[in-house]
């Protein structure tokens, strides 16, 4: 490795890794294999938080193998944060066919405590990035709000629908109901509150370009 930086050297032998363990997962148990990716997942989102775009195709590949493997059921599920994982990347990747056909294969694999919410959140993802809007909106009317997590991002993503089709006074009167809910969020973090309440400081000057003011 003499010439290589640190980073480099990291990457060179994190690849060398990751085709070690594609090609002989299989002599491990499942919950070490299982392990084995998880941590390359994690090894690849850290690099991915620093700027390293080309890991998100990594991440993909990554859970296609586990995927592939029948390592992804933890107790007989997907996990649904898993399973919203997996949508997300395959969307990055603008895989979205193939995304589109792991929604709907793994819906039933979700525990029955968040299949609905998870099924219709992430399919309105998908729609939303398919520029199919009236789909995604009808999708994510079929959300329960009782869940906070998905509230909130159902919200969020609302907000961006309304944005994207220049629906200005739909988005304010959301902004305000979502500052509203935010305020009376109790069982919502701090630190979330000030994620979800800086999106919507930003959405909102970004939609005044669209109206033409420019002010505030």
């Amino acid at each position: 490795f003499r010439g290589f930086s640190e980073t480099e050297k990291d990457i060179e032998l994190f690849d060398e890794l990751l085709a070690l363990l594609h090609q002989h997962a299989g002599v491990f148990p499942p919950f070490e294999a299982k392990g084995l990716y998880l941590q390359s997942i994690n090894y690849c989102a850290r690099k991915i938080h620093s700027g390293r775009k080309e890991f998100v195709r990594k991440v993909f590949e990554l859970y296609k193998s586990i995927l592939t493997k029948n390592l992804i059921l933890s107790e007989g599920y997907i996990s649904p944060w898993t399973y919203m994982n997996i949508v997300t990347i395959g969307v990055r990747c603008n895989e979205l066919e193939w995304t589109e056909n792991f929604i709907e294969e793994y819906k039933d694999q979700l525990h029955p405590n968040f299949t609905e919410n998870a099924y219709n959140y992430n399919l309105a993802y998908l729609h939303f990035n398919q520029q199919k809007y009236e789909e995604a909106i009808a999708e994510l009317h079929q959300v329960t709000l009782n869940d906070v997590y998905y509230s909130c991002e159902s919200r969020a993503l609302l907000l961006r629908i309304y944005y994207v089709r220049g629906e200005i006074d739909s988005l304010y009167s959301l902004i305000e109901s979502f500052r509203m809910y935010l305020g009376r969020g109790k069982l919502i973090t701090d630190k979330k509150k000030m994620i979800y309440q800086n999106f919507i400081k930003f959405i909102k000057r970004l939609s005044k370009l669209i109206a033409g003011d420019n002010e505030g």
